[in-house]
This record gives C-alpha cells, sequence and structure tokens, in this order.
C-alpha cells in the first residue's frame, strides 16, 4: 500500500470519530474540522519526515485534543466536553414508543449526571463509551499514567451510579 492510499484509509476509519471528539470540546463544527485536518497533515508531514507513530488512532486524538486546548486557550475558554441533548453514547434502542419515553426519562438522568462529573472524568469517560479506547490509549491521549485513567473512571463510574440511585429513589 502506497503513504497515500495509507494516509485515504487512515482518514476514513477516523475521520468521523475525531470529528464528534473535537465538536465536543470545542462545539463549534467549523473549527473542530480544522483541528481534525490539521492532526492529519501533522500526521502526514511526521510520516515522510521519517518519524514513527506506533499507534496511529491514538496518536491523532492526542494530537486533535492537545490542538484543541491550544484554540480554546486562545479564546480563553476553558475546555469541558459535555454531552448533548441527544446523548450520543448514552441513547440506547427503543422498540416501542413507550420504551423510547422512557429511554428519553433515563438519558435524560444520565445525561445531567455525566455533565456533572469533574471535566477530566468526563473526558475519560468519553473517550471509553463513546470512542471505544483501551485505558492505555486513554493514557496516551491525555498524558496520565494508566493507573490514574483506572481510578478516575472508576470514581466517575460510581459518582454516576450513585446520583442516578439517589435520583430514582426521590
Amino acid at each position: 500500500m502506497s503513504p497515500e492510499e495509507a494516509l485515504k484509509q487512515l482518514i476514513e476509519e477516523n475521520e468521523s470519530a475525531l470529528l464528534g471528539f473535537a465538536g465536543r470540546m470545542l462545539r463549534d463544527a467549523s473549527t473542530a474540522q480544522d483541528a481534525v485536518q490539521m492532526a492529519f497533515i501533522k500526521y502526514n508531514r511526521q510520516s515522510y519526515t521519517g518519524g514513527e507513530i506506533r499507534n496511529p488512532r491514538a496518536w491523532l486524538f492526542k494530537t486533535v485534543r492537545n490542538d484543541c486546548l491550544n484554540l480554546l486557550r486562545a479564546k480563553k475558554v476553558k475546555a469541558e466536553i459535555t454531552i448533548d441533548e441527544d446523548g450520543s453514547f448514552a441513547s440506547g434502542h427503543h422498540d416501542s414508543p413507550d420504551h423510547g419515553i422512557m429511554n428519553h426519562e433515563k438519558n435524560q438522568l444520565l445525561i445531567t449526571a455525566i455533565n456533572g462529573l469533574k471535566p477530566r472524568a468526563r473526558e475519560i469517560l468519553v473517550l471509553k463509551l463513546e470512542h471505544g479506547k483501551s485505558y492505555r490509549e486513554i493514557a496516551e491521549i491525555m498524558e496520565l499514567s494508566i493507573g490514574n485513567v483506572g481510578f478516575i473512571l472508576h470514581r466517575a463510574v460510581n459518582e454516576l451510579k450513585n446520583h442516578i440511585t439517589k435520583e430514582l429513589s426521590i
């Protein structure tokens, strides 16, 4: 496979997930597209100059994350990932209208609970649940230890469970 074909395949396999991730951070689709495009340009430049990238997908996520953080810093905006009303990874499939209403109410409860987490915990949760990243990949993307990722994710899940249990018992 030629380098151009390999890059095209990498873009096809990762662009959508990267756009979703950048969009959540930046809250602006156009700027998210720019950040993702720049990440692919940087990847292409690095691969042509002989720089070895062990895990291209994790490298791209880390690069997009860092570029998004830089863009937000330049705008003096705090970086926070939030879950939209549609709930993306929180939403489930429903078979009947009644089931859909119940799922919608549960999703709203989950979205509220997720948005109540600390920003770093939300980001790790999104990387794990929405993007299917491994602890190792999340650690690489966020520049944390694998153990720290596991600890933060464990606490976040417990906070979600406690919040939802409390809300359902009222």
